[in-house]
């Protein structure tokens, strides 16, 4: 792990060179692994002596915050491509908008199930002259290589490996859990699987405990902060914010949510993971770990591609559950 954040601080430093740094798409929900690529960032920027000088997710976004020499960089992940298309179309407009910026796309896993959608995105980066793509697999490599050829491209490991310091508190238990997720990406559909796993822990991560109550109380506070911006641009103002990532009603808090996923996964001997920063967060704490693949492969590209040979972690089978 030492290697992949260094890795990721000497690719930075060469992309980023003496320009301000803004840090652009974070992540305003309760999704704990969002968070650890977030705080990853953070530290990343840190080591360089960088420090955002405006930080906000798609939702609040003030375009008079960013200066014609600011480095723009656009949070890492899983969204890049259709699956989520919100992000990528703040990413696209992003990239038109502010053709004079330099522009870093943080480490992503792709996925486009349109291919139309994959040409606009392609053709838009392409019109961009100082955009730089990091892939974090080989297949979201090989479909940067072939679409968008135009841009600058590199291969990296996830920036949660930019975290220095976690550890457990915890004290060692035979406890096995399956940190399962219960979203459009889930995949524990296979009867031989849930055979192996039926006398383990099974949950997602804390914080989608009672999900629809999370739902509901995101959407408000979602509503109640854009209509309050709306007021504000109707007499030409913005809120005076540096950090537009959670807007005046905070809901979200980045530390809470990473103590309370350490917290959980220390309870656990084994964790058996569909989240990618289930195994993620495992490796970071020094965790056994045992990763199950999403429904299009990105846990495994993931694995192959930066963990195969860890000592606590190993893929389960040979196919996609």
């Amino acid at each position: 792990m030492h290697k992949y954040r260094q890795l990721l601080l000497d690719s930075l430093h060469t992309e980023i060179g003496n320009r301000e740094v803004v840090l652009l798409d974070l992540p305003n929900h309760a999704n704990s692994g969002d968070q650890l690529i977030y705080q990853g960032e953070l530290e990343l920027l840190a080591a360089l002596n960088k420090y955002p000088r405006y930080e906000s997710s798609r939702y609040f976004f003030n375009a008079n915050k960013i200066k014609a020499d600011d480095c723009i960089l656009m949070h890492g992940g899983g969204n890049m491509g259709d699956l989520y298309p919100k992000h990528e179309e703040f990413r696209r407009m992003i990239a038109e908008e502010f053709r004079n910026n330099k522009i870093v796309m943080l480490p992503q896993t792709v996925h486009f199930q349109d291919a139309r959608q994959l040409e606009i995105s392609a053709n838009i980066y392409a019109k961009h002259d100082n955009l730089t793509l990091c892939a974090r697999d080989f297949r979201s490599l090989d479909i940067f290589m072939k679409h968008f050829s135009k841009n600058k491209i590199l291969c990296l490991p996830d920036a949660a490996f930019g975290i220095r310091k976690l550890r457990c508190n915890n004290p060692p238990t035979k406890k096995v859990l399956l940190l399962q997720r219960a979203d459009k990406e889930s995949s524990i559909d296979n009867i031989h699987l849930q055979e192996l796993l039926r006398h383990v822990d099974v949950s997602d991560w804390p914080s989608f405990e009672n999900h629809w109550k999370t739902s509901v109380a995101h959407n408000v506070a979602l509503i109640i902060n854009i209509a309050i911006l709306h007021v504000l641009k109707l007499f030409g103002l913005h809120w005076k914010e540096k950090h537009d990532v959670f807007g005046l009603v905070k809901l979200h808090n980045r530390q809470a949510l990473i103590d309370e996923a350490v917290n959980f996964l220390c309870k656990y001997d084994t964790t058996f993971t569909t989240r990618l920063h289930g195994h993620i967060l495992a490796e970071i704490l020094h965790k056994k770990n045992v990763v199950v693949d999403n429904n299009y492969g990105k846990n495994r590209e993931f694995f192959e591609a930066w963990s195969q040979k860890s000592h606590y972690a190993k893929m389960l089978g040979n196919k996609t559950y």
